[in-house]
């Protein structure tokens, strides 16, 4: 769907400045084309395409992956022709070479194709050029189907990241992990560092974050548990992060995933974390009470 829109506002607004005008044939990169020349290419005909109010992903011939791959040249092209059709297309071409790929940086900024050689020849590789674009750009473009995607899988983390922490507190008298290192004590639990990623923020180290207010905090002390968030989403980013409510990230769909004590988790637009103090009863944070 964000696609097709992209794609029907870059041809609305670009249409008027290239009325007139015969597209090119779409075909593929020459053969021993450099990389600024496939690019130079690729341009030209996607110039063509939205002249001709065609279907981009014939510009597929450019690219490394098929049309239908994820952040392909469908998606790619989007976001290119988007910008193409807004800002232009600037003439200056620079080219960053390394070994057996790179990147081209046509001035279509925050648009940079990463050239990859296949069979002597350079070609656009696309999922290489989407990972480039800034992550509101690629949110944007994949759609409402990625961005559920996205939280499902990020609810799974949280889901497992919860059961750790139960089986955690089942060998340590019940009790919660410490705040200040609860990825650490987790590992051994969940086995996975990837758990502590989310998805829908490739940009940070790690997604979550721990609810400061119950690190240490035997469950059997709380009096709501399936009411009580203890991991969520974060944009703190660093490891072992922990917090309050100003630590919780709204990153899907407006809302976030929370985790609780009693091993649920659920989306909510709402935020779910409470700055409030720990429980007061014995044992509830703290040294283990006497005896």
């Amino acid at each position: 769907m964000y696609r097709v829109l992209i794609l029907a506002l870059a041809l609305t607004l670009g249409a008027p400045l290239l009325a007139g005008a015969q597209p090119p044939p779409v075909a593929g990169p020459v053969a021993g084309a450099d990389a600024t020349a496939v690019a130079r290419q690729f341009v030209d005909a996607a110039h063509g395409m939205m002249r001709a109010n065609g279907d981009p992903a014939g510009l597929g011939a450019f690219f490394t992956e098929k049309p239908a791959d994820r952040g392909g040249p469908t998606e790619l092209f989007g976001g290119i022709a988007g910008l193409m059709s807004v800002w232009g297309l600037q003439n200056q071409v620079m080219m960053v070479q390394g070994e057996g790929k790179t990147e081209v940086d046509f001035q279509l900024n925050p648009v940079r194709l990463v050239m990859t050689k296949v069979n002597g020849e350079w070609r656009i590789d696309a999922a290489a050029s989407f990972a480039l674009l800034p992550p509101e750009m690629q949110k944007m473009m994949q759609g409402p189907e990625q961005a559920k995607a996205e939280q499902n899988d990020c609810m799974s983390n949280l889901k497992q990241i919860m059961l750790g922490a139960l089986m955690y507190a089942n060998d340590h008298g019940q009790r919660l992990p410490d705040a200040a290192k609860w990825m650490d004590e987790l590992m051994p639990y969940v086995k996975n560092e990837l758990i502590f990623k989310d998805p829908a923020a490739p940009e940070l180290a790690y997604g979550y974050a721990m609810n400061v207010a119950f690190s240490g905090v035997k469950l059997d002390t709380l009096a709501l548990p399936a009411e009580t968030v203890i991991f969520f989403d974060s944009a703190l980013g660093t490891r072992n992060a922990a917090g309050g409510a100003a630590a919780v990230a709204l990153r899907h769909n407006g809302g976030a995933n929370y985790a609780f004590a009693d091993g649920h988790c659920k989306w909510d637009r709402a935020p779910l974390v409470k700055d409030a103090p720990k429980p007061t009863e014995q044992g509830a944070g703290g040294p283990p009470p006497p005896g």
